[in-house]
């Protein structure tokens, strides 16, 4: 454990079809327990470095195409 108290975590990528919004949700909320805050503390700058590491892309646009892709069930 850390001196926050929580215990760091090695994150994985996920593969293509595990791309999803709680799974970015999910990620943001480890990212700010990183940095030191409550869970329920996400950033905005978490949220986007969460939908960076799920998605595996750097421009915004695409990684919304990949989260809306599994919205829908496609």
């Amino acid at each position: 454990m850390n001196q926050s108290g929580f215990s760091a975590s090695i994150w994985t990528l996920p593969s293509p079809s595990q791309v999803t919004r709680e799974g970015v949700r999910a990620r943001a909320r480890e990212l700010a327990r990183i940095a030191g805050r409550a869970p329920s503390e996400v950033a905005q700058r978490d949220y986007e470095q969460a939908k960076r590491e799920v998605t595996g892309e750097a421009d915004p646009e695409r990684q919304e195409a990949m989260l809306e892709a599994t919205d829908t069930g496609n």
